[in-house]
């Protein structure tokens, strides 16, 4: 395993990403152009709908938005894992997707979907698990001490254990670029062994990330909101273009953000250096 520093790992992956943004788009957008097409569908004809602060949008809500939205949501998750699929084999194998393997459906997007999914179900378990010992915890402790003490005590306790939660996820999700890969070997408790000790190194690697969506989404939120209010709140064309540029900034992150699992994987699972 090589050395796995932060800043340099992130620079790795905005140069794989960067400089590889025509082939990223080449092997993604027939899966784009399927969601962004459901998605035009649904603006085109709910573009009307208040918003979910307003109580007159539940009882607007009809069979075809729900319908709608859970297609969405189906094409999304599946789109998503394929061009994952695609993206980390392309990084480490070199592997370009091509024709049908574009929309690739196979035993490792199916692997991949699972593992995420039995991530997420772990990840909430253990959440609830900690919500409830809190909420017990703040049951004793306030008999104890005032109840806005015992309230900020376990609301710092809450926050490191989100912390931590988050750092297992990421340190689990090293498998996934191996699922992409072909490897039936890598399993979840090998890719906690092989990022051990790294904890602070990782939390500053995704935590550069988070950094970059809040810069991205500054430099975003003025022309966005032009667009959006300078035609009209509820005009379908401001609603298309928004829209449409949150979409092409989704994707690039989508692929950044794969791309980190893919070198986490790497230089943890493989030894690269970067």
């Amino acid at each position: 395993m090589s050395d796995f520093r932060a800043v340099p790992a992130f620079k790795h992956v905005l140069r794989a990403t960067f400089g590889h943004i025509g082939p990223a788009f080449q092997m993604s957008w027939p899966w784009m152009a399927l969601i962004a097409a459901i998605q035009a569908v649904d603006l085109f004809f709910f573009a009307d709908m208040p918003p979910s602060s307003d109580p007159e949008f539940w009882t607007q809500i009809t069979p075809g938005l729900v319908l709608t939205g859970f297609l969405i949501l189906l094409v999304s998750t599946f789109g998503f894992a394929s061009i994952a699929v695609n993206w980390h084999r392309y990084i480490l194998l070199g592997e370009a997707a091509e024709g049908g393997q574009k929309f690739r459906m196979d035993r490792l997007v199916w692997r991949y979907l699972g593992n995420i999914m039995l991530l997420q179900l772990g990840m909430l378990a253990a959440n609830l698990v900690a919500v409830a010992v809190l909420v017990i915890a703040y049951l004793i402790l306030s008999q104890a001490m005032p109840q806005y003490a015992a309230g900020s005590i376990l609301g710092f306790v809450f926050i490191a254990w989100l912390v931590w939660l988050f750092l297992a996820f990421t340190r689990y999700s090293t498998k996934l670029p191996a699922i992409a890969r072909g490897r039936e070997d890598y399993s979840f408790g090998r890719a906690w062994e092989d990022t051990r000790g790294h904890s602070g190194a990782l939390f500053g690697f995704w935590s550069l990330l988070l950094l970059l969506l809040l810069a991205v989404g500054l430099v975003l939120l003025i022309p966005a909101l032009g667009i959006r209010y300078g035609l009209g709140l509820t005009n379908q064309t401001g609603l298309f273009l928004s829209n449409g540029l949150q979409f092409v900034v989704n994707w690039v992150l989508m692929i950044l953000g794969v791309t980190m699992l893919t070198t986490q994987y790497g230089i943890f699972a493989e030894g690269r250096e970067v």
